[in-house]
């Protein structure tokens, strides 16, 4: 049985939203999947829209910032590993200071 990856996108979405939506779902795919599978879905994605590299580490940053902050006033799912994955998400991207956020 075949993967099968489905790329949703608004015509009235603006650039921003989509870079945005993006690389949330990306995040949460990296922190409750496995990387690959996020890898996997972002070059999806990008055979449909291309999104540069610089872009994608910001909307990145942002993404992650919200996952934190969701996490210090709602709580969210964690399993044994999350923590570990969400700290590499954040030593990885040159927008994130590990020390200031964890």
């Amino acid at each position: 049985m075949g993967t099968s990856i489905n790329v949703v996108n608004s015509i009235q979405a603006n650039n921003g939203r989509i870079k945005y939506d993006l690389s949330w779902t990306c995040l949460l795919l990296r922190i409750y999947v496995s990387e690959s599978k996020s890898l996997t879905f972002l070059y999806k994605y990008q055979e449909e829209i291309s999104i540069a590299t610089v872009e994608l580490e910001i909307f990145e940053a942002l993404a992650c910032l919200r996952w934190l902050l969701l996490d210090r006033v709602a709580g969210v799912p964690k399993h044994a590993d999350t923590m570990k994955r969400v700290r590499k998400i954040v030593r990885d991207n040159r927008f994130l200071n590990e020390r200031a956020l964890l």
